[in-house]
């Protein structure tokens, strides 16, 4: 008897059956509703009951078998309810797409598989779904690269993509699928414009906090000051996780949760951030379980209960509001751009092995993403080097005064006139000793008489 459920993860459906050898099997639909899916389990049952038997299907089930196309077809194959038909062995773009997620299932995040799926839909739409993968060569991969230009995609989205493309046929390169992986050597420019660095400073972010509701207050304060990911990490924070008598609060991170040690990290509870979960603490009902709360924060956290994850919450449209309230000009990735304003502050006073912990990537990932140099620094180092260029100026003029000055022109500084007086009435000095004085020759040396 087959049975069928839907997966919560990707919203699609699929029949447990019990295979002739005693397994329990899993056939996935790549697409569907409940009566679909009824109906192919009908098909399954039927199909399981003529290899029992030994006797044909009926006549339906044979006739929809022989109109079935991939991926399912292939899928059917493999879990041994129907046999290879002559042209089984062509693997298309959309059957490797399935298998890379049949295997990848439990490793890859929600996020991760929607990234995926956007690549697979960009293939499908230039190469096609049903596109034999041992067809798809170099210049196929470098037409795809030109029709992602074409498209005026930025070259940070381009790069992505592409490599997501790479990532699917070196999957069919470690399946023994290919020979080689024809994306291998195409590569795009991954320049981040400077534009995109933007940092927000620590009185723009004051602004911005001032004209914000008590939630928004919260979650711009974790996100600029101690650097937390928003919306994942900051929304998921809990007062659990917050030891104010420690000064250390323990960040669940979504997003490395699937790596080992890297579920979590332990952050200081900034001078800066203290005083907003202060106010937040204060505010929260009774037995409140998260630090962000509210209708906001909640429907926020039940959209990332979603197949989608956290891609699918939206806090971006609120955030320029406040932008725009507080008089600021929005800057491009407007949370990205506080976290890496943090991790800049951060680096800047505690080093760069403290920012790595408490910001939650490697030093080679801050270096190149989050980096930023604050205009501060180029005031600072502007004002160094106009006060070392007046103070050669001066000693320059100072020491050329001492020496001598023009004739006709008078030295106007009282401590110059005294410096020289000084030296002119020791020299003065010294030459009339010399005059009172009279040689004669002792051997070779000169010796003064009195």
């Amino acid at each position: 008897m087959a049975s069928i459920s839907k997966d919560t993860s990707t919203g699609r459906y699929r029949i447990q059956f019990d295979a002739n050898d005693g397994k329990r099997q899993t056939l996935r639909l790549p697409s569907g509703d409940k009566k679909t899916a009824q109906s192919v389990a009908l098909h399954v049952e039927h199909l399981l009951n003529a290899q029992i038997t030994g006797t044909p299907a009926p006549q339906a089930t044979a006739s929809w078998v022989a109109s079935l196309g991939e991926p399912l077809r292939g899928r059917m194959v493999r879990l041994v309810l129907i046999a290879p038909s002559a042209d089984t062995t062509v693997t298309t773009l959309a059957t490797l797409v399935e298998l890379y997620f049949e295997q990848k299932q439990h490793g890859n995040k929600s996020s991760t598989r929607t990234n995926i799926e956007i690549v697979a839909n960009d293939l499908y739409g230039f190469l096609g779904r049903d596109v034999d993968v041992t067809t798809v060569t170099v210049t196929s991969a470098v037409r795809f690269l030109a029709h992602y230009k074409e498209r005026k995609l930025a070259a940070s989205t381009i790069a992505r993509r592409l490599r997501r493309a790479k990532t699917l046929f070196a999957f069919a390169v470690k399946r023994k699928l290919l020979t080689e992986n024809p994306f291998a050597e195409v590569k795009a420019a991954n320049a981040q414009p400077q534009e995109r660095n933007a940092y927000l400073t620590i009185e723009d972010t004051q602004k911005l906090i001032d004209v914000a509701p008590p939630e928004w207050r919260c979650i711009i304060a974790l996100a600029r000051f101690a650097g937390l990911r928003c919306p994942s990490e900051v929304l998921m924070l809990r007062w659990s996780d917050i030891h104010f008598d420690t000064g250390k609060m323990t960040v669940t991170s979504p997003k490395t949760a699937h790596l080992p040690g890297k579920e979590y990290r332990v952050v200081p509870i900034f001078v800066r951030l203290r005083p907003y979960l202060e106010e937040a603490f204060d505010l929260a009902p009774a037995g409140t379980e998260y630090v962000v709360s509210g209708a906001l924060a909640d429907n926020c956290r039940a959209t990332a209960a979603g197949p989608r994850g956290w891609v699918s919450v939206n806090l971006r449209t609120q955030m320029q509001r406040l932008t725009r309230r507080a008089g600021l000009t929005s800057w491009p990735r407007l949370f990205n751009t506080l976290r890496a304003s943090a991790s800049t502050d951060i680096r800047e006073e505690f080093g760069e092995t403290a920012e790595s912990h408490w910001v939650g990537h490697s030093p080679a990932i801050a270096k190149r993403h989050y980096s930023r140099v604050p205009d501060v620094l180029f005031q600072a180092a502007a004002s160094v080097q106009k006060s070392d260029a007046n103070s050669d100026v001066n000693l320059t003029q100072k020491a050329t005064s001492q020496v001598t000055a023009p004739e006709g022109t008078e030295l106007t500084s009282g401590l110059e006139k005294q410096e020289v007086q000084e030296v002119t009435q020791a020299y003065a000095t010294s030459c009339t000793s010399m005059q009172r004085q009279r040689l004669t020759l002792t051997g070779l040396e000169p010796v003064f008489l009195p």
